[in-house]
């Protein structure tokens, strides 16, 4: 079992480079927050809003998406405290420390595309999986 941040699962719907290497990860068994919907959501919003994506499509990645989430989804109430000791402690945005403290709770690796969200993780001592 890994956690999977947004990072990667938007690089997995978005199609984008080494999107292949994430769907391998998910396929492996993932958990992830609430907070990975809205935010790829909003990487698909952002791809129509830049005209890289038709709209209609969005809706329907999205769609079947949130439908057939390839992921276990965990309440991310029970991580506000350690994450907001994680975001105080590294100078780093509470919203990503949520997945950095899934990470450590959990004692399972962080699945991430993000350097700067991986790099965190190291220093925390956490096993992280980067996908470029």
């Amino acid at each position: 079992m890994k956690a999977v941040d947004s990072s990667s699962v938007a690089k997995f719907l978005n199609k984008e480079e080494n999107w292949e290497k994430v769907e391998k990860v998910l396929q492996g068994g993932c958990v992830s927050l609430e907070l990975v919907v809205k935010e790829t959501g909003n990487s698909l919003w952002k791809r129509v809003h830049r005209g890289f994506l038709e709209s209609g499509k969005a809706q329907t990645v999205f769609r079947e998406f949130t439908a057939s989430l390839p992921f276990e989804l965990v309440d991310q109430e029970s991580l506000y405290d350690s994450a907001f000791k994680i975001a105080v402690s590294s100078d780093f945005p509470f919203y990503d420390a949520l997945f950095l403290a899934l990470s450590k709770v959990r004692q399972i690796p962080l699945v991430t595309s993000d350097s700067t969200q991986a790099e965190a993780a190291r220093k925390l001592g956490l096993s992280v999986e980067f996908i470029p």
